[in-house]
């Protein structure tokens, strides 16, 4: 069994044109589509976090999602308009495996099944 659980780093509708692109979308568009204002970090939480929603019941993969991560997008979006960017990862959603351990307050569940 595979332990992923979601950190999203992360306001409006995202274009419905905007949104196939998402499943494919490169980190260098994501950035380009944030500074052309075509669309916000916290659109794509939102698009992120209801694609989770529809399939993620079948393949059973995500065991959690951060429950701030609407306002770590805001604060981002916020901090883009006022022209500070951290990074080219700045806004960028991630997915991270349970055994990829974060600084925040998320559990790290998978040590439970190692060996030893």
């Amino acid at each position: 069994m595979m332990c992923v659980p979601v950190v999203l780093f992360s306001c409006a509708t995202i274009p419905r044109d905007f949104e196939g692109n998402f499943l494919e979308i490169s980190i260098n568009e994501l950035q380009v589509a944030y500074t052309e204002r075509i669309i916000s970090a916290t659109d794509v939480v939102r698009y992120y976090q209801r694609r989770i929603a529809e399939i993620d019941p079948q393949l059973n993969s995500v065991i959690e999602i951060n429950p701030d991560a609407l306002t770590i997008a805001a604060a981002l979006d916020a901090e883009r308009e006022t022209g500070s960017v951290r990074s080219r990862m700045h806004g960028v959603p991630v997915l991270l495996k349970d055994n990829i351990d974060t600084a925040d307050s998320h559990a790290n569940h998978c040590w439970k099944f190692s060996p030893g």
